[in-house]
Parts: C-alpha cells; sequence; structure tokens
C-alpha cells in the first residue's frame, strides 16, 4: 500500500502529468465558456434554447474542425478526471491530518472524477456519431424510481448530495479557500485579484446551479416523477420559464462565463504543491 501511494505522488509531481491537467483545465473552462454563451444568447433573446453538456459538445461539433476539437476536449478532460482521482487518494496538496471535512472533500473529488469521465466519454461519443440526444439525469431517474423504495430512496439521497456539493461550492465561494490557487511569483497581482473574483463569481453560479438540480432531484423522488429531474439544461430551462426568467438565466450565464475564464487562467497559472 506504501508503494502504490508512492508511486501516485510520483505520478502527481510529475511535470508531464501537471501539463495534461492543465489541458484539463483548459477544457473545462471551454465546456462552460460555451454553455455560458448558448445561456447568455438566450437570455436576450437571441437564441432559441439553453443548452447542458450534452447540447454544448454538439455545439462544439458543429464547428470548424469539430470532431478534432471533441477529441481534444475528451483528452483535456481525462487529465482533469485523472487529476480528481489523484486527490482523492492521496490529496496531494492537502496538509493537516484526514478529518471528517477532508474526507467529504476527497468524496466530492471522486464524484467530479466519475461525472467528468462521463463527460470525457460523451464528447468520444458524439465525435464518433454514436449517441442520441437524451437526459441521462432524467432517463437515470425514472429507471430508479421503478424500484421502490429503494430507488425512491436513492434518488432522494443523490438530490441531498448533489445539494451539498452545491452548498460546498457556495461556501468556497465566500472563502475563496480553493480558488487562490495561483502561482503568485509569475503572475501578475491585479490579474490574480481579478482571477480570485472572477473565480469566486463562477463558484457561485455553479453552486446554485447544484444546489438547484439537487433540490429537483429530491422534488422527483417526491413526487414519484422524474421530470422534475432534468440536469443543467433543466435547470436552465426553469430558471428562463420563471419570473424575470431572463434575468436569472442571464445571473447563471455571467455567472458561468466568469468560471470558465477562471478556470482558463488556472491551466495557465495554477500552482501545484505536490509533495
Amino acid at each position: 500500500m506504501i508503494k502504490i501511494q508512492r508511486f501516485i505522488k510520483q505520478v502527481a509531481a510529475h511535470p508531464w502529468i501537471h501539463r495534461w491537467v492543465r489541458l484539463g483545465f483548459a477544457a473545462k473552462g471551454t465546456l462552460y465558456l460555451v454553455i455560458g454563451l448558448i445561456a447568455a444568447r438566450a437570455a436576450a433573446g437571441t437564441q432559441g434554447r439553453v443548452a447542458g453538456t450534452y447540447q454544448a459538445l454538439v455545439k462544439i461539433k458543429a464547428q470548424p474542425l469539430g470532431k478534432f476539437l471533441l477529441c481534444i476536449l475528451a483528452v483535456g478532460l481525462a487529465g482533469y478526471v485523472l487529476w480528481r482521482f489523484i486527490q482523492a487518494t492521496i490529496d496531494p496538496e492537502q496538509t493537516g491530518k484526514l478529518n471528517l471535512k477532508h474526507v467529504l472533500q476527497r468524496v466530492a473529488y471522486i464524484i467530479s472524477g466519475v461525472s467528468y469521465a462521463g463527460v470525457a466519454y460523451t464528447a468520444i461519443e458524439i465525435a464518433t456519431g454514436s449517441t442520441e440526444d437524451s437526459d441521462t439525469i432524467e432517463d437515470l431517474t425514472a429507471e430508479l424510481l421503478e424500484y421502490q423504495p429503494l430507488g425512491v430512496l436513492f434518488v432522494c439521497l443523490a438530490g441531498i448530495v448533489v445539494i451539498g456539493v452545491g452548498i460546498s461550492y457556495l461556501y468556497g465561494a465566500y472563502t475563496a479557500a480553493s480558488i487562490s490557487e495561483f502561482k503568485s511569483a509569475i503572475m501578475p497581482s491585479k490579474l490574480e485579484d481579478w482571477a480570485i473574483r472572477i473565480g469566486k463569481l463562477g463558484m457561485t453560479a455553479r453552486g446554485v446551479a447544484f444546489v438547484l438540480i439537487g433540490i429537483f432531484l429530491v422534488r422527483a423522488a417526491l413526487l414519484l416523477n422524474s421530470d422534475p429531474a432534468g440536469g443543467l439544461v433543466g435547470i436552465l430551462e426553469i430558471l428562463e420559464q420563471r419570473p424575470l426568467g431572463s434575468l436569472w438565466l442571464g445571473l447563471i450565464a455571467f455567472g458561468f462565463i466568469a468560471y470558465a475564464l477562471y478556470m482558463l487562467l488556472a491551466a495557465w497559472y495554477r500552482r501545484f504543491l505536490t509533495k
């Protein structure tokens, strides 16, 4: 076990792994940028529909060299997934003893890694034309709700976990604990200040989105109806249909764009405190 941990630490400290992870940050930022821009156009009335992850990937494919871009995106996200699993295994940047907070943080790393592994796989499927548009969360929820009462309980617990993740993002935005991870020695101080500000704004938008997704998952479980469990695109559509919907959608879009810019800055300036 010690040898395995030592090997993982060596992998985590390798410069090429850091370059791969930086590509992952850029890929994640690009994805949020596309989602945010589409949502902003919808809020302004110049775009018919909002987009979730799947629709954003389809939009990328429609661009010149779209299939190639999706493959690069998938490779980058694979690096991001690797880093999340490394963080969950040895948490190379964590100082201090392992406590409940750190355990929950590692669980969040695993959830994030699995989630973006799915996004990377979907990107490859779209690039090769081997998938069709569907709402994965809604479909999965519908299948689980058929198995009562365990399926209902599982969906409800999943919603609570997603709400918890959203709250953790909001708390992280408030404290900026996970945002000020830049190499100050090479990053201009004013740029770092702005990066932290837009990072907090972006984390807030993500936190709100996750909390809403979790709430609607719990609602789906209580109503025994998978319709409310629509994932990110479902939440954006619901916001758009509410009073002052364009305003709320615009705010979320602005937050996603801010988070995208933060991730792109992180791709270049993030520091790795591997030991």
